[in-house]
């Protein structure tokens, strides 16, 4: 496993990185929960270890990261985890060692204990996506139970709802992203069909539409995706030649894929990607062949230079503040 390291950055700020605690190879989630506190999950891996493939947590708060502590009693995953937050409560969903699909709540600085995602327990070959969709939590996963269709489904008052199956019958092994109210939608679904292309699927007026093709957009890992400021939907992937590229939903169209910055940058895994701040569009991070991590801007339509944020990971997850 490698070392975990934190950073932040201020308005107007320069990047602030500390070394923390626990040691992975995959897994990072990050959320903000309210004000600033900040809540980062990451999946422990370190062969022998009684610890090994936990899920830990670092909270972020009063300008310091605290240390990682076990998120629960035999929280246990075999991939990425998903957080997210809505009205101060954080969601993290796991793929649990029997590749079935739990959640815990974080409510008053305190986790929840691990409960089934689904009436009929969700399960399938990687980890579920949530996100806050018209004020309740959705998630959506590679569906087990049928042919790994990517599913939804939403958690009522304590309960969830039935799961329903978007994507025109396509199926992924990899985890779907979701996002919330965006480009005149009121979620939308991204995944990477079996042979790699990049696919969508749109709900609008409470239906699930047909699956959009994001045309030349192809990649063998998960796709990032966040809402702009003005509520475009950005996608930034790896694609299948090992290079990082975005790509944006606006006005119900998709743009044409392009490389982040100047020339499209190598990246060894899937991007961060968040809302963008300081006039900004959108936010990105990657960490590249050398281990090195690097944060791009996109502004009007174009991508900053990249500026090194540190060095020596595997992977990367990022989280704009309020």
């Amino acid at each position: 496993g490698g070392t975990t390291f934190g950073a932040v950055k201020e308005p107007g700020g320069l990047w602030q990185v500390d070394k923390l605690t626990g040691i992975t190879v995959e897994g990072l989630g990050m959320a903000v929960l309210g004000g600033k506190q900040v809540v980062g999950v990451m999946r422990y891996t370190k062969f022998n270890d009684k610890q090994d493939n936990a899920l830990l947590f670092a909270a972020w708060e009063a300008g310091k990261w605290q240390d990682f502590l076990p998120v629960g009693k035999d929280v246990l995953s075999r991939g990425q985890p998903a957080l997210t937050a809505l009205k101060g409560i954080g969601y993290l969903g796991y793929i649990g060692m029997d590749y079935k699909h739990y959640y815990v709540q974080r409510a008053a600085g305190v986790w929840s204990a691990a409960q089934a995602m689904g009436k009929a327990h969700a399960y399938g070959p990687s980890a579920p996506g949530f996100a806050a969709v018209g004020g309740a939590l959705w998630g959506t996963w590679p569906d087990g139970a049928a042919g790994n269709q990517v599913a939804v489904n939403s958690l009522g008052v304590g309960s969830w709802g039935a799961p329903q199956h978007v994507g025109d019958k396509t199926d992924t092994t990899l985890s779907p992203t979701l996002v919330g109210a965006s480009d005149g939608l009121e979620a939308l679904v991204i995944w990477v069909r079996s042979d790699g292309q990049v696919m969508a699927s749109p709900k609008s007026a409470g239906k699930w539409l047909a699956a959009e093709v994001v045309k030349d957009a192809w990649s063998k890992t998960r796709v990032a995706a966040a809402v702009t400021p003005a509520g475009a939907v950005q996608l930034a992937f790896r694609g299948t030649d090992g290079k990082l590229y975005g790509v944006q939903r606006a006005g119900g169209k998709w743009q044409a894929p392009a490389g982040v910055g100047k020339a499209a940058p190598n990246a060894v895994t899937s991007p961060a990607l968040c809302r963008g701040i300081e006039g900004n569009e959108a936010e990105v991070a990657w960490v590249d062949g050398s281990g090195a991590v690097w944060h791009g801007r996109l502004n009007k339509g174009s991508w900053s230079s990249p500026v090194q944020v540190g060095k020596g990971a595997t992977h990367v997850a990022m989280v704009a503040g309020p």
